[in-house]
Order: C-alpha cells, then sequence, then structure tokens
C-alpha cells in the first residue's frame, strides 16, 4: 500500500500503479517457488533471522523501497503478508523525502532509498481450546451449572520498533508458542478447578485477561512491542476483547461484542426495499464487576440486542413503525436503524453499569453498512458534561461517531498520455468497483443519520453515471490530465461532496476506486477543506515457498498487499 498527498503533476497519479505491481511482482519473485532460509542465506537461515511473516514483510519492504525512483512523491509504504486466514503480518515505515537530504530524527534513515529505520507492524496468531466451567450468582441463570465452550482465540501484537538484527516486531514462533501454551494451561479443562481463578468468575473478560498475562510474560520484550490484544470469540454471534500496553501498570480496555439479525421492508428515494440487517452491538470499558467478573453480563447484552431488533423484525420499517421512521421522521436507512438500536439498548443498561462506551454497527449487505457510536455517560448521570453528554435516565451523551459506506460501478474507456505508461497509452478498458465512504461525528438534528445514506448512495450514483459507458479522452473536465485512478478518484469525490448534504460535523469523505482483486486506489480528504487530500495506492501478489521453522519444514501461498501513499501526484 503506497501512501501519500500529492499528485505528479504531469502524469496525474500518486505513483504509476503498473510500476508499483512492477516492483512488488520484482519483490516477491525470488521468493517464489522457493525453500527461503536454504536457497536465500543472505535473506535468512544461519545469522539472519528466520523466515517469518514478519521478516518476510520487511525483506519485500526493503525491496520494493529500494526500487523507488528518486523523484517519488509519496509518504508512506505498507507491506502486509498472510500466511493463512489465522496468521498475518504487516511492516510499515513512513519514506522519507526522496532527495534523503531533509529527514531528521529517530524515524529516519539514510542511503539510497532514505528510508527510514523504524517501522510499525502487527503479528496474528490464532488458537483454540475448549474449556468447562460454572458461574456463581443469580445473573448467570442456567449458565450456574457446569457447561462447556470452544473459545477461538487470537493474539495481537503491535509495535513500532523492530528487534536490532532479527527483522522483526515479534518472532512470530515464538507468539504463537506463547499463545499455545497459554491455552494448553486451559484446554479441555474444568477451569472451576484452577486455583489462579479462585474467587472469580471464569468469564470470557477473565479469561482474556488471563491469557493476556501468560502470553505478555512469555513474549521477548523488543523495547517497542507497543501492546498486545487478546480477541475470545465463544461463538461467531460473541466475542470479547482485552487490549493493553506492555510494561504498562495501569488496566487495559475491554470489549463485549455481541450480534443479531432481523429481516425488514422499508421506504427509501427508490421506492419500497428489504433487507436481512446483521447488527454487532459492542460493548467497551475498563472495569469488571468485582461481584461477577464481567465487563457486563453477555447474556444480558445479547438480550438488550435481541430486544432492540426484536420490532423491527419481518416489519415494513416505516409503516408499521411511524413513531421511529416515516412521515415527520428519518427515513430508515442504516444509519438512522443504528442510532435507533443504540438508543435502545443504551436505554435498557441497569443503572449500576460500568461501561465507557457502546457501538452499534449496522450492515445491509456486503457493499453497505453504518455505524453509531457514542460514550456513556457514568452511570449515575451526576457528572458528566460538554457537548457529548446528555441528560434523561440513560445519561446517554447526545453526539455520536459513524461511518457510511456505499458502493457502486462504471465500465470506462480511456488511453494514458507518456512513455511510463507503455502500452496503456493505447485506448482500453476498465470496470471500476467505486465505494463512498463518509465519515462524522455529529448527526443532523432531528434526522438521527450522519448523512441520508439514499442521498450518499444517489451521490455516487451520479457521479459514476457522468464516467459510465464513456471514453474519459472525451470529457473536457479531464483535459490535460490522464485519468488515472487517483484523477478519477479525485473527480468522483468531487462530484460526490458537492451533491451531500452538509452535516455540521460530517469530518470527511473517502472514495476508494478498484480497477481488480489486486489494485486499488483511495482518496480522502476532509469535507470544507481547502488542502489536498491523501492518495493510497494498493496492489497485491502472491508467492509459494518452504520454510524451516521451529517446527520443521513448512510450505505455504503468501498473499502480499503493498500501499504506497502521498499527497502529490
Amino acid at each position: 500500500l503506497f501512501s501519500g498527498r500529492e499528485l505528479d503533476p504531469r502524469a496525474t497519479f500518486l505513483f504509476d500503479i503498473c510500476l508499483a505491481e512492477e516492483l512488488l511482482q520484482r519483490a516477491v519473485a525470488h521468493l517464489h517457488q522457493t525453500h527461503l532460509d536454504e536457497q536465500l542465506p543472505h535473506l535468512f537461515g544461519a545469522g539472519k533471522p528466520p523466515p517469518t511473516a514478519g521478516a518476510i514483510a520487511r525483506v519485500i519492504w526493503e525491496a520494493v523501497a529500494e526500487g523507488l525512483p528518486p523523484e517519488h512523491r509519496l509518504a508512506g509504504l505498507k507491506v502486509l503478508v498472510r500466511e493463512h486466514d489465522e496468521a498475518a503480518a504487516e511492516y510499515s515505515r513512513p519514506l522519507a523525502p526522496a532527495d534523503g537530504d531533509s529527514c531528521g530524527g529517530d524515524n529516519c534513515g539514510g542511503g539510497t532509498g532514505a528510508v527510514p529505520a523504524r517501522g510499525e507492524g502487527t503479528v496474528v496468531r490464532r488458537g483454540r481450546c475448549m474449556i468447562a466451567h460454572s458461574f456463581r450468582g443469580e445473573a448467570f441463570g442456567p449458565a450456574q451449572a457446569l457447561h462447556g465452550c470452544t473459545y477461538v482465540v487470537d493474539a495481537v501484537c503491535r509495535g513500532v520498533q523492530l528487534q536490532a538484527g532479527a527483522n522483526y516486531l515479534v518472532d512470530i514462533c515464538a507468539a504463537e508458542s506463547a499463545l499455545k501454551a497459554a491455552l494448553a494451561r486451559y484446554d479441555r479443562r474444568n477451569l472451576d478447578d484452577l486455583a489462579e481463578f479462585a474467587g472469580d468468575n471464569t468469564t470470557c473478560e477473565r479469561v482474556a485477561r488471563a491469557v493476556w498475562e501468560r502470553v505478555a510474560a512469555a513474549l521477548p520484550r523488543p523495547p517497542a512491542l507497543a501492546s498486545l490484544q487478546i480477541v475470545v470469540r465463544e461463538s461467531d454471534a460473541a466475542r470479547v476483547e482485552y487490549e493493553r500496553s506492555l510494561g504498562a501498570s495501569d488496566g487495559g480496555l475491554y470489549s463485549v461484542c455481541v450480534r443479531a439479525r432481523f429481516m425488514a421492508a422499508r421506504t427509501l428515494a427508490g421506492g419500497v426495499e428489504g433487507s436481512t440487517f446483521v447488527v454487532d452491538a459492542l460493548f467497551s470499558g475498563r472495569e469488571l464487576d468485582p461481584r461477577a467478573t464481567f465487563l457486563f453480563d453477555i447474556c444480558l447484552a445479547e438480550e438488550l440486542l435481541q430486544r432492540a431488533v426484536a420490532h423491527l423484525h419481518q416489519t415494513h420499517l416505516d409503516e408499521q413503525l411511524p413513531h421511529l421512521f416515516g412521515a415527520g421522521k428519518p427515513p430508515p436507512t442504516a444509519g438512522a436503524i443504528a442510532r435507533v438500536i443504540w438508543e435502545a439498548v443504551a436505554e435498557g443498561l441497569p443503572p449500576e453499569h460500568r461501561l465507557a462506551g457502546l457501538k452499534v454497527l449496522v450492515r445491509e449487505h456486503d457493499e453497505a453498512a453504518a455505524e453509531y457510536s457514542r460514550p456513556l455517560a457514568p452511570a449515575d448521570g451526576d457528572s458528566c458534561g460538554g457537548d457529548n453528554c446528555g441528560g434523561g435516565t440513560g445519561a446517554v451523551p447526545a453526539r455520536g461517531e459513524g461511518t457510511v459506506v456505499r458502493r457502486g460501478r462504471c465500465m470506462i474507456a480511456h488511453s494514458f498520455r507518456g512513455e511510463a505508461f507503455g502500452p496503456a497509452q493505447a485506448l482500453h478498458g476498465c470496470t471500476y468497483v467505486v465505494d463512498a465512504v463518509c465519515r462524522g461525528v455529529q448527526l443532523q438534528a432531528g434526522a438521527n443519520y450522519l448523512v441520508d445514506i439514499c442521498a450518499a448512495e444517489s451521490a455516487l450514483k451520479a457521479a459514476l453515471a457522468r464516467y459510465d459507458r464513456r471514453n474519459l479522452d472525451d470529457l473536457a473536465e479531464f483535459a490535460g490530465d490522464n485519468t488515472t485512478c487517483e484523477r478519477v478518484a479525485r473527480a468522483v469525490w468531487e462530484r460526490v461532496a458537492a451533491a451531500l448534504p452538509r452535516p455540521p460535523a460530517l469530518a470527511s469523505l473517502q472514495i476508494v476506486v478498484r480497477e481488480s482483486d489486486a489494485a486499488r486506489v483511495e482518496y480522502e480528504r476532509s469535507l470544507g477543506a481547502s488542502d489536498g487530500g491523501l492518495y493510497s495506492v494498493c496492489v497485491r501478489a502472491r508467492f509459494m515457498a518452504a520454510r524451516t521453522l521451529a517446527g520443521g519444514v513448512e510450505g505455504s501461498t503468501f498473499v502480499v498487499d503493498a500501499l504506497f501513499s502521498g499527497r502529490e501526484l
């Protein structure tokens, strides 16, 4: 993923996407169909770091960065390497100014690539354990009896500095071993019998913290391995997260997530339509209930969410629920639905809750979603002030944060000028899949939404209709410019932004243009800002390789993304 804020004024792109693909393909070509540590001893093996996904990501990053032309305008580069669906690692560093003369501080390094020495990384490993346990307290109902569960557990390591001489944030084998050892302590055990949980209920929150403590204690500590997050899934519809800075003495942040679904019809600008809505509610806070040893009763969380969606299920929203939607009320967009559910869930919270925040995400389908979140005021409702706080029984603040996403497509023809484009100087075509992502922190007064999702959809459709089935070379607005993905993304941004209603705090709009499953461009800018936005170019490659790790020789098909970013074309 290549990112930056400036487009090249001659070519009207952030970075030549063909060159980006070439650099990435070249970086992985010598890894493809090899035994990494045996055939590439200058990169891996004896005296070198083992070929973990993190080490591979850094090797690819350095190879791509080394190939950047000296006049590039990029600000950052990120490489993500997936081994499989349960293990991935990424490596990113800002790119120093191209002339290599004006960079200073810890994050800058010299050399032909002017590459800073510090990167940012994330390493994820997954494991499973089957446990039995029982809970104490009437709040747990039938769960007071002995019962069982299979936990799927992720360990997410984050940091900004790689280990000296090792080329990785954390040895992924060590992370995997630490997680396996932590889970082995509990796998196929009755947690009620373990002394470490004496006096505590072995809720997901308590188990997540216990796993965190064991994994954190077993991990090598690079100077800047910043944080560790443990995610415990007890089903496809419920999970708990615990994240804490490594070395910090204060507690971490707990999150409890539950899921529900409902089917409903609604009337929007285009007429009557229907959908199966998938709803996630995420409850977060820093304190566990000392009696029950949970952040929030996950059964009550599920009950509150189910109750909030039950009266929406199998209804025509605006006809059967006129007190929520319809005449004189906001249309039943995903954003409005998210806020209605948020308020219903928040209203049902017990007065003694210890939660800090609540977020509701509503998915209409795989191409459209909206979320609504607000911090929760103190439960007694007496000590909250400022714009974000509201009164009432729920002590609910008035301002939320939201994201609305719509997707469209257009088929275009165009040609490019300049030798850098090679065969693409001839007329050719492409199908663009385009997302419009609206972000903000304040809902429209009396409308219950960040932005009318119908208006967002109409704005995107109208923008794309301008270009769909057209030869972009013929359009006056692009006179003198190459119609690169970057230039098209900015053009769509300008049309969508101009057509959208402007709530006071609709903060930004991002346009994502995908020209294939392996290449996309993003353009994001604050609404109302006069300065340019941030461009990002992302390309993907794959290679197959064997390698020797602690467990012996293994092989994988690696999928690699590179993100180039900058502000100038």
